[in-house]
């Protein structure tokens, strides 16, 4: 009892045996299984059991079919939580050790011939008393679990893929073969042990942890790795269509879209009335000009008398002239009607200057014969 005590009161941790890394079955032992159990128990399996009795005033028990007097052997378990009931004890026994008792009891532990731990309560039991809690954090083992039988020691540790739980039991006789041993009291109660080897005593420490390589990302052989452009710049927003891109975004206030609406406006258009009746004034202005100029070309030299009709001609087209503009229509009908009757005017008029040519080059002859008949009266 002092012992177990001084063991719980160590915060110490226990370092993993070496030798649990290093197990593997021997050939003679390919064939052990699960052998002598209760008649509560039923074999499903060479390594299977479930308690097949009825009610849950009696525990029942099976026994390993090998003993071990030597070695370090590791036994997988699995021993589900809601299996486990009010009493459930795993641990070693001798072939003296009963594998049945009257009323819930801690049957791998309870008498001198047994060492084991209860899974419920996380207790470690020899003849039937507590010899020390276990584990010492007082953790619930999990449904799959290893118990490493050191029969070379006579000590008894337990573990899981996860955590190391340290040594529940030490100085075990070895006189005797010890046989791994499960109990149970509830009905259906289902239980699985497995023996995973032997271990090599002569192991230094476990071996390096195993780093596995990240896989590497697999990829189709036809799909080619495209690398994305970078996204286009955000386009700039300029406020003014004449200004620069450089020019500051001017803020829209109330005044400045007043000002873009009344750019916005068209601006009012001559109309088409107007631009014609300028256009007829420029034809007849330039009409009036062309025949001045070849009036002027075509006269000769007038004499002394017809001075007066020549001086009172321009006057008459000063008159008609304004007169002309004045009369031209604004309308389409008007320039037609004007364009019309204007040759038969021009050719009226040249006609008119023949004729009053013709008169004054006859006066004029009139004019020289009278001359000398002077001098030869004279």
């Amino acid at each position: 009892m002092g012992t177990a005590a001084s063991t719980e009161r160590s915060p110490m941790k226990e370092v993993i045996p070496p030798w649990v890394y290093t197990v593997k079955i021997p050939p003679e032992h390919v064939g052990d299984k699960l052998g002598a159990c209760s008649d509560g128990m039923s074999h499903v399996g060479p390594n299977t059991i479930t308690r097949s009795r009825t009610g849950v005033l009696d525990t029942d028990g099976a026994r390993w079919s090998r003993g071990f007097t030597s070695g370090k052997h590791t036994f997988e378990i699995v021993f589900p939580m809601g299996h486990r009931g009010h009493q459930a004890t795993v641990g070693v026994s001798t072939e003296e050790a009963p594998l049945y008792a009257k009323g819930k009891v801690p049957l791998v532990g309870a008498n001198k011939f047994s060492w084991g731990v209860c899974l419920r309560h996380r207790r470690a039991y020899h003849k039937n008393d507590i010899v020390k809690k276990y584990p010492v954090n007082q953790v619930y083992l999990p449904d799959k679990f290893y118990m490493y039988l050191d029969a070379d020691t006579g000590s008894l540790q337990f573990g899981s893929d996860l955590d190391y739980y340290g040594t529940a039991l030490s100085g075990i006789p070895r006189s005797q073969p010890l046989y791994p041993t499960v109990a149970a009291c509830i009905q259906g109660a289902t239980i699985t042990v497995v023996y995973r080897g032997i271990g090599d005593a002569s192991a230094i420490g476990p071996p390096p942890p195993c780093v596995v390589p990240a896989a590497p990302q697999m990829m189709s052989p036809q799909v080619a790795v495209r690398k994305e452009p970078p996204p286009p710049p955000p386009p700039t927003v300029v406020s003014n269509s004449h200004a620069s891109t450089a020019d500051p975004v001017e803020p829209l206030t109330a005044k400045v879209i007043e000002e873009r609406l009344e750019e916005q406006q068209p601006q009012e258009k001559p109309s088409t009335t107007t631009i014609d009746n300028d256009k007829n004034k420029d034809k007849s202005k330039g009409n009036t000009d062309d025949k001045s100029e070849k009036k002027s070309e075509e006269k000769p030299a007038p004499a002394a008398a017809p001075k007066a009709e020549t001086e009172a001609k321009p006057e008459a087209e000063t008159e008609a002239k304004p007169d002309a503009e004045g009369e031209a229509k604004p309308d389409a009908e008007a320039e037609g009607e004007e364009k019309a009757e204007q040759p038969k005017a021009d050719k009226a008029e040249e006609e008119k200057e023949e004729e009053e040519g013709k008169e004054e080059k006859a006066e004029g002859g009139d004019g020289g014969e009278a001359k000398p008949s002077e001098g030869t009266e004279a």
